[in-house]
């Protein structure tokens, strides 16, 4: 059996955390620069905002209904996702981190007692120590706690089980085909013109299976309740990692495209050190605005270029060395620029880090260096320390987040409680 853990709403719900008075209110949280709306309280989704949409379009309707309107804080968010994941490996049993807000969980034999039991104590265990509703699907495979998770949202239930058969097939008739994970709308889209309308059809339509690919035809077999599919370590598998911005406003300047570089790396590498990675290669991407004119032609041309570590690093100063060598490859003087990017890729546990012909002092001297960074990132809080580079600049690239909250895993985010006259009296 499996079960999967899905924060609801998260980045709402992370909001709400410091600011219970907002439990009933609509809540939106927006992407960088302010732009598109990337989570939805269920008073938002009521009023038929969209997942994605731009923000101006929803501006007035939001307003009408006394929205409250956060832009993105990621370092908040990252951090009550750790808060999550400790909750639940401290459970024992095997599991695996999806997203940020969402994870499986492998199950033992109840043993006489009861998996919605369990799923109703974690739920309420996350929500006291961390502050996070969370729903709980549970089924004989992934593809079927899905399904169960998709039905308990559907239904504002807590936890739902699709453990018997009788009910694991009533979800399956009434969920759509394009709500199965594995799926997705492309091939829901063409599979409905053949009669494939529920997760049920599906699985008897065997005209359908002849037009999947393997990865289809298991989705198939997970939903009949053979287990295919098994908890998956996604660091141990990652292949890249990527750090992008949008900039506030178009900037022309070197000096600009290389602070920006430079955060985006200082970034990349803080999160790789975080995953206990070694990236062996980096790509930095930027994207300048077309000069052409006409209707035909791209708003922005994109350029990357990649260039290959000597070695294996997990150090800041390392491989933002490299990313700003591709910064002086890649920028032309009176071009504007709106966004960039940094890739490490050819990533692999530092535990699997291969010695190099550098002489004994040299190696010595780069995991000193590797070592104070690890240092850092545990006493002070993401940002604290930033690269030289990263001050000589004008701060315009720099996403405009006008609504974001100045909660964080830290005690200057905390509120201020300032002590009447009349407490004073009393404590004296």
């Amino acid at each position: 059996m499996f079960a999967v853990v899905d924060c609801d709403n998260f980045f709402v719900s992370c909001e709400r955390i410091f600011r219970p008075d907002l439990a009933h209110v609509p809540v939106v949280v927006l992407s960088n620069n302010d732009g598109c709306v990337i989570a939805r309280s269920k008073e938002v989704k009521k009023l038929g905002v969209k997942m994605g949409a731009p923000y101006f379009q929803y501006k007035s309707v939001l307003s009408s209904a006394g929205a409250v309107v956060f832009s993105a804080n990621f370092e908040l968010y990252n951090e009550i996702s750790k808060r999550v994941r400790i909750i639940l490996e401290a459970t024992g049993r095997p599991v695996e981190h999806y997203s940020i807000d969402e994870s499986f969980l492998e199950l033992e034999a109840s043993g006489g007692g009861s998996y919605e039991a369990w799923g109703q104590a974690l739920s309420l265990s996350i929500m006291q120590w961390v502050g996070v509703p969370v729903s709980v699907g549970i089924g004989a495979t992934k593809t079927l706690a899905k399904a169960a998770v998709w039905y308990a949202k559907k239904n504002n239930l807590t936890v739902f089980s699709v453990e018997k058969s009788d009910i694991c097939q009533r979800v399956l008739q009434e969920m759509p085909v394009a709500e199965v994970w594995g799926i997705g709308r492309k091939i829901s889209t063409k599979i409905t013109t053949m009669g494939v309308v529920s997760a049920f059809d599906l699985i008897i339509n065997e005209q359908v299976h002849r037009l999947f690919n393997k990865t289809s035809q298991g989705t198939v077999r997970e939903l009949r309740g053979e287990d295919c599919i098994e908890l998956h370590d996604h660091t141990e598998s990652q292949a890249s990692l990527a750090v992008t911005r949008s900039f506030g406003s178009g900037i022309t300047e070197k000096r600009d495209l290389a602070a920006s570089v430079a955060y985006f790396t200082r970034c990349a590498v803080e999160r790789l050190r975080d995953k206990k990675l070694l990236c062996a290669g980096i790509t930095v991407f930027i994207a300048e605005k077309n000069q052409s004119v006409g209707f035909s032609k791209k708003k922005y041309n994109f350029k990357k270029m990649y260039i290959a570590l000597p070695y294996a690093s997990q150090d800041t100063l390392i491989i933002s060395q490299f990313s700003l060598l591709l910064v002086d490859a890649l920028y032309k003087e009176g071009i504007m620029y709106k966004k960039a990017g940094v890739i490490l890729s050819n990533l692999c546990s530092q535990e699997r880090k291969q010695l190099t012909l550098d002489s004994k002092e040299s190696l010595l001297a780069r995991e000193s260096q590797e070592d104070l960074f690890k240092k850092l990132d545990s006493q002070h809080k993401k940002g604290k320390v930033v690269l030289g580079v990263e001050l000589n600049s004008s701060n315009e690239w720099r996403g405009k987040q006008q609504l974001k909250s100045s909660y964080g895993p830290r005690l200057s985010g905390l509120p201020t409680v300032n002590a009447s006259e009349e407490f004073d009296a009393i404590i004296s």
